[in-house]
């Protein structure tokens, strides 16, 4: 007996058992290389964050893991690259209006990676996806041909070494509308 009168009414079983099955998770084992592909500060912006914060940031494919800090022991965001998009692309320069700029897009959060320098757009887009930089290099190498055939090849004319999220951006935005493919799909 329950004070006052009251009882407590006993769960129907089938509202108990879609509970419990609405609870369970499902899990898929992706075994994460012990080769660190590259690790390093960036500046990351996260979609919806405060501002540009200085994150340590370590890719151990198919996984990019950011840290606060070099000596930080928890993985404060873990990005699966096989299910990201991965993008460097001139219009994606021109919104944000700074350099050196590249983009991680998971199913859930978006993420806005700067590095220190030109050359370092190029090392890092390979670590994370080495598909789309070979692209991007590739891109950038015909542009250069096309434009020095179509400038009038002289002994003096040199083609203009272009480097870093500029020439990223505009070979990126050759051949697909600005938008330079996925990451790891």
């Amino acid at each position: 007996d329950v004070p006052n009168g009251w009882e407590a009414p006993a769960p129907a079983p089938q509202t108990q058992e879609l509970s419990l099955r609405l609870y369970v998770p499902e899990l898929e084992e992706i075994r994460v290389s012990p080769v660190v592909a590259r690790k390093g500060y960036l500046n990351v912006l996260e979609h919806g964050g405060s501002g540009w914060k200085k994150r340590w940031v370590t890719v151990r494919r198919p996984y990019v893991f950011i840290f606060r800090s070099d000596k930080d022991p928890v993985e404060r965001a873990v990005l699966n690259l096989a299910t990201a998009q991965v993008e460097c692309s001139e219009d994606q320069a021109a919104m944000v209006k700074v350099p050196n700029t590249f983009s991680v897009v998971t199913k859930h959060r978006g993420y806005l990676l700067q590095t220190l320098g030109d050359k370092e757009v190029h090392d890092w887009l390979y670590a994370i996806n080495p598909l789309l930089a070979g692209q991007i290099r590739s891109r950038l190498a015909r542009k250069n041909i096309s434009s020095i055939s179509s400038n009038g090849s002289g002994a003096g004319d040199q083609p203009q070494a272009t480097t870093g999220a500029s020439a990223l951006a505009v070979a990126a935005a050759q051949g697909n509308g600005g938008s330079s493919g996925s990451g790891g799909k």
